[in-house]
């Protein structure tokens, strides 16, 4: 770990260090630190998945809202991409976004079915 922290004071902003590190910290439990990590990776290549490895550490880590705006940045830069789109579902049912109410003849009604 002193080795990965020594290499990113010495080669600040790169990726294949950063990737090591947050590979350190998810191993040793560290997975609020990773976040920060892999977010900084994602920042340097968008297109790389570590904005979809830091939102996933970010349900980890029970910051679902966190989660939910980095899949929403993942997906506007590949939409329809499957496994972001899951993990904003699993986000949005974690902040309980997943039953939007309407209004429909003056009455509140869900959205969702009912449970039997």
């Amino acid at each position: 770990m002193a080795l990965a922290l020594e290499q990113k004071r010495l080669r600040p902003g790169d990726p294949e260090v950063l990737e090591t590190l947050g590979k350190l910290l998810v191993a040793q439990g560290h997975a609020a630190d990773a976040v920060a990590v892999y977010s900084e990776r994602a920042i340097l290549l968008p297109n790389s998945p570590s904005a979809l490895l830091s939102a996933n550490l970010q349900l980890a880590v029970k910051d679902p809202g966190a989660a939910s705006n980095t899949l929403r940045k993942v997906l506007r830069l590949k939409p329809g991409h499957p496994e972001a789109q899951a993990a904003l579902v699993a986000a949005e049912l974690a902040q309980d976004r997943s039953v939007r109410r309407y209004r429909w003849r003056g009455r509140s009604r869900p959205t969702c079915p009912r449970r039997l």
